[in-house]
């Protein structure tokens, strides 16, 4: 209720300062130095876009549209609408947080009015990390960060949510976000914000329009006012062609993969069966994660990972696994190989997904053999000289000392990222057969880490494999291949980056596959050289 006793004028103010979108205090109280008055001017789209009624709204378009300005708006709103209330603006992780944030905090110290809402003596001292302002009103505005496991998100309760760059917001966190807002007061709001990275995250997964509770906007570059042909054009240029990827994302606000994807979306999605409702997908593909609270409920890890028995009739099956004990996953993944009708050439099918999270090795080696005997594969490939060494020293231990299962020694194979392997062989080297290592002089070798990737690019691009519509692998097959380097945290602090489990559980199986005839050859070479005659020279 406005006091009846305000001025025309003074109530004129009131009605401004209660527009929660931002648009008012910003035309009214911003100051904008590029433009020639000196003042702030929203665009027409903006004005609907920000003021778009309703609880749950997700901003999915191009750069440089205004979704971090929008955020700004409803800060500088939200303590004069907000009385008492907090506030919760969220990032992946502290660079993009306090990108938004250090704008927030200039906001609020450099207007005079916006100042005059602080709470006393908040001036100088606006804490940080984590980033907090109180207001004299009991209003609050916060910056969290998810952290690694989401577990930073917690114990806020906001009744406005603003999160920002929800592309790439870690998964865990968007499990723990949801519990945190005041969805059921019908003054909530929770926005989200970000450039689609393609399938294979909730953000995508939302702007799809699976969950209907959330309103999706998606706006191109071209909506801006102040879009040209000539910024088209430059763009372009810079993106390297109209189709390029970064373009569609960038410009277009479609959902293309990361700018130094692994693979090109539209390649990845031809291998894909995108048809929710076939038979692979509904059927044949069987996928399961097994947890150490469900190990601990069942009497045997066995009656946790059941696939169908038609797996058993494969014929040629590929296995890789990317091994993982306390914070990492550990992944396997079944491939067999198919020929359809009038195909030249035969497929990898992907017909398992096995994940296992904090499974002690011993469990993990009884999988393995489990799923050697159903699939009896060729090969099974995975990490031998890192973090999986121990499960591949254990399952080569048991299968030595046990008669029954002795034919999978020489299936298991190990690899490590960092070694070489030898890839193909030159002819135009002349072997001499007499000298035992000659053959090694015609062997082309390549790291194991770029080769397990230029087999991945050859299968997608030349149409060798065939894809369920898993959305959590194919967002991970358009992920950034990782570099087994010290990085840093949110806050500063040295980590070292999280495996990419289903990626690198893939890359070996193809290994396996691919390796299995050059590793035959080799072996043939190797085993099958006898020293030449001794030659006696009678000198008498």
């Amino acid at each position: 209720m406005i006091d009846s006793d305000l001025t025309e004028e003074e109530a004129m103010l009131f009605a401004l300062l209660m527009d929660e979108s931002g648009v008012d205090h910003m035309e009214f109280l911003w100051a904008d130095n590029t433009s020639d008055d000196g003042l702030f001017r929203t665009w027409p789209i903006q004005m609907a876009w920000w003021r778009t009624p309703g609880q749950k709204i997700l901003s999915a378009g191009s750069r440089s549209i205004g979704k971090s300005l929008s955020i700004l708006g409803r800060s500088f709103s939200f303590p004069f609408v907000a009385s008492g209330e907090e506030m919760v603006i969220t990032a992946p992780d502290g660079d993009r947080l306090g990108a938004i944030t250090d704008k927030v905090e200039t906001l609020f110290l450099n207007n005079v009015i916006a100042e005059a809402m602080l709470a006393p003596g908040t001036r100088g001292r606006i804490k940080h990390r984590p980033f907090h302002i109180s207001f004299a009103n009991g209003a609050r505005i916060m910056g969290r960060i998810p952290r690694l496991d989401g577990t930073g998100i917690q114990g806020t309760h906001p009744l406005w949510l603003e999160h920002d760059e929800a592309s790439t917001y870690p998964e865990r966190g968007w499990k723990e976000i949801v519990e945190t807002v005041k969805i059921q007061n019908p003054r909530a709001r929770w926005r989200c914000h970000g450039v689609t990275m393609g399938p294979g995250n909730t953000f995508d997964d939302k702007v799809s329009g699976n969950d209907p509770t959330w309103i999706v906007k998606k706006l191109p570059a071209m909506y801006r006012p102040n879009w040209t042909e000539k910024e088209r054009q430059d763009k372009i240029i810079e993106y390297g062609g109209y189709e390029s990827l970064d373009y569609k994302r960038n410009i277009l606000g479609t959902a293309e993969g990361a700018d130094s994807s692994l693979l090109v979306l539209s390649r990845l999605m031809a291998n894909t069966d995108i048809d929710e409702l076939s038979e692979f997908n509904v059927s044949e593909y069987y996928s399961v994660s097994v947890t150490d609270a469900l190990l601990a409920e069942a009497d045997d890890i066995l009656e946790l990972v059941d696939p169908p028995i038609s797996h058993t009739e494969y014929k040629k099956v590929w296995m890789g696994m990317d091994y993982g004990l306390t914070t990492s996953l550990s992944c396997i993944l079944v491939f067999t190989e198919v020929q359809l009708p009038g195909e030249k050439f035969g497929r990898l099918k992907l017909v398992s997904r096995i994940m296992m999270s904090k499974i002690p090795t011993e469990q993990q080696v009884r999988v393995i053999k489990h799923l050697m005997s159903i699939y009896r594969p060729i090969a099974i490939a995975f990490d031998a000289h890192g973090v999986g060494q121990p499960a591949y020293e254990w399952l080569q231990k048991e299968v030595r000392e046990d008669s029954s299962i002795s034919w999978m020694l020489d299936r298991v194979k190990g690899y490590s990222f960092s070694e070489n392997i030898v890839v193909d062989f030159d002819e135009k080297v002349d072997i001499n057969t007499d000298i035992k290592e000659d053959w090694k002089r015609a062997v082309i070798t390549r790291k194991t880490s770029d080769a397990s990737l230029d087999i991945l690019r050859l299968v997608v691009d030349t149409g060798r494999i065939w894809l369920p519509y898993d959305k959590e692998l194919i967002g991970e097959l358009q992920s950034i291949p990782r570099k087994e380097l010290m990085t840093l945290d949110e806050y500063g602090k040295p980590r070292r980056k999280k495996g990419q489990h289903m990626l690198d559980a893939f890359r070996f199986a193809l290994l396996a596959w691919k390796q299995q005839p050059i590793e035959e050859v080799v072996s043939k070479y190797e085993n099958s050289w006898e020293p030449p005659s001794m030659i006696i020279m009678d000198y008498l």
